[in-house]
């Protein structure tokens, strides 16, 4: 899965709250516009549980093409952890198309087959496929209060991914994008990971 909604890749990822009101935005696909997040990662194992910390940055860098013309937005991540007395930085690009009914994104300039990361316009129970092994869902609207501050009203999406057993939770703030996003695998029923990534500051037009 990509980034975006994951995110890690999340990408990466992505949903305005409000629904589709007049005046509000999807996700605010402006160049210069810039997210950063701290992060935390856990892992438990029946003997162990290991903490990681770092932070992740996203930035749309330029409006361009892609090998089949069409018109996306390029987005940045660096990703940076911190493991015992090192530290692990992580520099990754991708490229999102909004549609009237889709928010895509592409891995590379000639990638033609994009993961459907959200289905336009949010609306509580619509479901979509992200890709051949993730399934997506819009649960409904909370208020989320993270290091930037609390958002009302924000979506919050559901990805499943049953290749590889994970669920990730994705929220989104009107006009401001990806607020905060918990990606959660179980292996073997043994094993526990986590990753919560929380807004910290942002610069959107």
């Amino acid at each position: 899965m990509k980034k975006l909604l994951l995110l890690i890749p999340l990408v990466v990822f992505i949903v305005g709250c409000g629904g589709d009101e007049e005046g509000t935005v999807f996700y605010p696909l402006s160049v210069g516009n810039e997210w950063n997040f701290d992060m935390t990662m856990t892992e438990t194992t029946p003997s162990d549980t290991t903490v990681k910390t770092g932070t992740q940055s996203q930035e749309i860098t330029a409006e361009t093409t892609l090998d089949n013309g069409t018109t996306v937005f390029e987005q940045m991540f660096i990703m940076t952890i911190e493991i015992d007395t090192f530290t692990i930085v992580d520099t990754s690009i991708e490229y999102i198309e909004e549609t009237e009914d889709f928010l895509l994104v592409y891995d590379d300039k000639a990638d033609t087959i994009p993961d459907t990361v959200a289905a336009l316009p949010p609306e509580a129970g619509k479901t979509w496929n992200v890709d051949d092994s993730t399934t997506a869902a819009y649960i409904g609207q909370e208020s989320v209060t993270v290091p930037a501050g609390t958002f009302s009203n924000c979506w919050k999406m559901v990805h499943i991914d049953s290749g590889v057993t994970d669920t990730t939770y994705i929220y989104v703030a009107e006009n401001v994008g990806p607020v905060k996003m918990n990606w959660i695998e179980v292996e073997a029923d043994t094993i526990f990971q986590e990753m919560l990534m929380e807004l910290d500051n942002y610069d959107v037009e």
